[in-house]
């Protein structure tokens, strides 16, 4: 979804086989309840800064940057294909600030325990957490450009 103020998405099950909600340009005030989502990666937040004239997602936007800001992920529950269940991937020049996870049990599917991966923000956290945030290291493919994803089957 793109340029959206105050979308719900509420008691859903959303099998993509990609991003099941996409979050790009322009989007707000997003509120996301009660949803299953995969096979695929959840909940993206993505597709950031590849166009000069993009709106902000939560945040403010200098020339050729986006900031993202004031993100809570709350209340997720689920299992990861991938050991790397949430990635918080955010621009050197525009760190995310004010990024929350609370009470997030995630599961990985193999036989590793599900991590995240983190560059350029510092989540806070709080409730119950099954998987340590910024515990697995960022490949370098993957600092190139913005992205928060959690993957949920």
């Amino acid at each position: 979804m793109g340029k959206s103020d105050r979308a719900n998405i509420i008691g859903c099950d959303i099998k993509a086989g990609d991003d099941c909600i996409s979050i790009e340009d322009g989007t707000k005030n997003v509120d996301i309840k009660e949803v299953t989502l995969g096979p695929g990666h959840g909940i993206s937040i993505d597709r950031l800064g590849k166009f000069q004239n993009e709106e902000p997602v939560e945040g403010t936007k200098e020339e050729s940057k986006v900031k993202l800001s004031n993100i809570c992920f709350k209340n997720i529950r689920g299992t990861s294909a991938l050991p790397e269940a949430v990635k918080f991937i955010c621009n050197s020049s525009s760190p995310c600030q004010n990024v929350e996870l609370a009470d997030i049990d995630i599961k990985h599917t193999g036989a590793k325990p599900a991590t995240s991966q983190c560059l350029n923000v510092k989540p806070i956290t709080s409730g119950k957490l099954n998987l340590t945030p910024c515990s697995s290291p960022v490949p370098k493919t993957l600092k190139a450009y913005q992205q928060i994803q959690c993957n949920c089957n």
